[in-house]
């Protein structure tokens, strides 16, 4: 069994993938989750490799360390409860920037790239490069599963799109209002 924490494994496969790969395919890992890297070690691990989440080794079961080593996910109710609720991508989203979140609003509402982009004013290219960025900032494989993640979440991201327009609209104000007193 190899226990390795998931900072570490991320590193190895961003950086010698291949060859972590290989040599896991013999002894599958017991990934030590921090709750900060639980979206990218569950989007890119095998099947094969046991999650658990970080803790003191002297905290740690031996039945938990059990069900780890045999591929199981071993996490607690909490945890799971905002992995099922979105919670850890509704986080990543509230950074998001206004063209983001108006492209991902876009995407939930079944929009092509050439829709999103007369819609938005931006180009087909920007709109297909931020599409892909956001799926790789919300650890989801592909358009599809984007737009899945945008209908489930239509009520926040509207919110969110429009107090952003509304902002967006204020500063403008404050600076023309600026530039009129200077």
């Amino acid at each position: 069994m190899v226990l390795i924490e998931s900072e570490d494994l991320i590193w190895l496969l961003n950086h010698r993938q291949i060859e972590t790969r290989t040599a896991f395919k013999n002894s599958p890992p017991v990934v030590l989750l921090d709750e900060g890297d639980i979206l990218e070690i569950v989007t890119r691990g095998e099947r094969t490799w046991g999650l658990l989440m970080q803790q003191r080794f002297a905290d740690m079961s031996v039945d938990r360390l059990a069900l780890a080593t045999n591929g199981y996910l071993v996490i607690t109710n909490t945890l799971l409860e905002q992995l099922r609720g979105d919670e850890l991508r509704i986080e990543i989203v509230r950074d998001l920037s206004q063209e983001e979140i108006s492209v991902l609003f876009f995407l939930g509402a079944a929009l092509s790239n050439r829709g999103i982009a007369e819609t938005s004013g931006m180009s087909e290219s920007r709109v297909k490069a931020t599409s892909r960025i956001l799926a790789r900032k919300l650890r989801l494989k592909n358009r599809t599963a984007l737009a899945v993640f945008a209908v489930e979440n239509e009520a926040l991201l509207s919110k969110m799109a429009a107090k952003r327009s509304k902002s967006l609209r204020l500063s403008k104000r404050i600076g023309r209002n600026d530039e009129a007193k200077g």
